[in-house]
């Protein structure tokens, strides 16, 4: 089974970005736990965390939410659901969105998104990007691609699996995640975020603090300051 995540990045820079799955599986729920968004009603404009992981189309948590037949996709993406639509317009026209793991087996999924969220090639400033792994030799399958993922406005990149396979996916991922924080404001705005919430650490703020110490590398540093504050440091970082 494809592991599909689309992550979606602030094109500012000041803010963390977003992640979002079109899979119903719990193959990335480890990493958020206690923070999956998939029924309708938080999947709205106006209730995006970047601590969240979305999930499109339903969680196996709960059967009633999943979207798998064309009936569940029709009513998924009908004229009922503005806020959820409205939702996926904003993050396809406004932000910066990778696609990993997603590939022409996707096509149904992606033309029903593109219908309903105007994912087409009209925009010349788009900022919609799919990584692509190939082995050396498969420039024909690239082309192919890229035609495709063109008529949705979305840029091929690829990237070779030769030596390391797809856990070379994992080494693109993280080189370009360390640009992004060397070039960005995001860790700034952490900083101060894990600063405020330390100087009044409690319970209910503690989910969020965890999540911003597990991806800051200052983590160490925080951690002393919460123990001072509450006399433990045995808070789980997820």
């Amino acid at each position: 089974m494809r592991c599909i995540l689309i992550i979606i990045f602030n094109p500012t820079g000041s803010t963390p970005g977003l992640y979002v799955t079109t899979n119903a599986d719990s193959h990335f729920s480890h990493k958020f736990k206690g923070r999956l968004a998939y029924k309708l009603n938080e999947l709205t404009p106006n209730n995006t965390d970047s601590s969240h992981l979305y999930h499109l189309h339903g969680s196996i948590e709960d059967v009633n939410s999943l979207v798998f037949t064309v009936p569940e996709y029709l009513k998924h993406y009908s004229s009922d659901n503005q806020q959820y639509l409205k939702f996926l317009k904003e993050i396809f026209l406004q932000y910066t969105v990778l696609f990993v793991g997603y590939g022409l087996d996707e096509l149904e999924v992606l033309e029903f998104m593109a219908a309903k969220t105007g994912l087409d090639n009209s925009n010349p400033t788009r900022k919609r990007f799919l990584l692509f792994p190939l082995y050396k030799g498969e420039e024909n399958i690239l082309r192919n691609e890229k035609s495709y993922f063109d008529s949705f406005g979305i840029d091929v990149i690829a990237f070779q699996k030769d030596q390391s396979g797809y856990d070379q996916l994992i080494e693109v991922i993280k080189a370009w995640s360390n640009e992004i924080d060397q070039t960005s404001s995001v860790l700034v705005n952490n900083y101060k975020e894990i600063e405020n919430i330390s100087n009044t650490y409690n319970k209910e703020n503690s989910e969020r603090l965890m999540h911003l110490i597990a991806h800051d590398n200052s983590r160490e540093f925080h951690l002393r300051i919460i123990g001072k504050k509450t006399g433990s440091t045995k808070d789980k970082i997820t």
